[in-house]
């Protein structure tokens, strides 16, 4: 099963939130940090970054089955 990694990094000085989709989490990379989001599908898979007024959003288009885990260096972090 092919596994892509997705950094999100963030250079400002304060925290930056985004959702996972379609899975609904919340989460918040921290100021000059970085978070990894590793999907897990049966095949490569279509991601989109969606930047809206009320916040951002990345989401797994499909393939259907994907499974999307989010860590901070080794460590997995759990949704808000």
């Amino acid at each position: 099963m092919p596994i892509f990694e997705f950094r999100i990094a963030n250079s400002t000085s304060s925290a930056a939130a985004f959702y996972l989709e379609p899975w609904g989490g919340k989460y918040t990379v921290p100021s000059h940090g970085a978070l990894r989001v590793v999907i897990e599908a049966p095949s490569y898979p279509v991601l989109e970054w969606e930047v809206a007024d009320d916040g951002h959003a990345l989401i797994v288009q499909e393939p259907v089955g994907a499974l999307a885990t989010v860590y901070d260096g080794e460590t997995e972090v759990r949704a808000l």
